[in-house]
């Protein structure tokens, strides 16, 4: 595989970056990943999101065509979901206890345990960029008000539409093993296949958190997806 560069970004309330109470509308959220494209001088790069920052992906190939020369989306929204549930039926569904950690070392066993063996201790430093001070716990530094912002905008989003507009090579990386949710996503994934039949949409033998339990695979199908875009 050639050297690529890599730039992980992160997100409002997310890692590194500032919280502020508001402004997590997916225009605002693409507006800030355009902005580090322009500041750092990144040429069309591929845009690749996860979950929640799969949309904001979605959203930056729809809406910059100009910035980007690929997209990748792994395990977020492929189908519209207030077209099959209720907003309040969303919102609870959507909003378990945020978790409270005693320590880091209890943060760092909880993402063992979800991981499996895709675990290993370079993974500590993101789990701890995730974590704020709160009194005499560490908490996610995404809050409960925050949360329910980003929920909503996932829950209007409308990745059929965004995805039919991308003009640029389109990779789907779907979490095979998430039983509960694998007849939406095939009945996702089909729409998908109507709206773009140039995407190419993969399923991976894991969980949802992808880009971490299937990486060697992952960068193999970026390196794909990045030499789609050349061509």
């Amino acid at each position: 595989m050639t050297d690529r560069r890599l730039v992980a970004l992160d997100q409002r309330s997310h890692g590194q970056s500032d919280a502020p109470q508001t402004g997590y509308g997916l225009d605002v959220l693409a507006a800030d990943a355009g902005s580090v494209i322009r500041e750092l001088g990144l040429n069309r790069p591929v845009v690749v999101g996860h979950s929640w920052g799969g949309t904001v992906a979605l959203e930056v190939g729809a809406t910059l065509p100009d910035l980007v020369s690929g997209v990748a989306l792994m395990d977020g929204p492929i189908a519209s979901m207030s077209e099959r549930i209720s907003w309040e039926d969303a919102s609870r569904m959507m909003q378990p206890p945020l978790p409270r950690y005693t320590s880091f070392e209890e943060a760092f066993q909880t993402s063992r345990q979800m991981l499996g063996e895709a675990w290993d201790e370079d993974l500590q430093p993101f789990v701890t960029s995730g974590l704020r001070r709160d009194g005499d716990a560490w908490v996610l530094t995404l809050t409960s008000p925050v949360r329910l912002q980003i929920l909503e905008q996932l829950y209007r989003f409308r990745p059929e539409v965004a995805a039919a507009a991308i003009d640029a090579p389109l990779l789907i990386g779907l979490a095979a093993n998430d039983i509960a949710m694998r007849g939406r996503k095939e009945e996702g994934a089909s729409r998908m296949r109507e709206i773009r039949p140039d995407a190419e949409i993969r399923w991976y033998d894991s969980r949802h958190d992808i880009p971490l339990i299937r990486a060697d695979e992952v960068a193999t199908d970026l390196e794909a997806l990045a030499r789609r875009a050349v061509d």
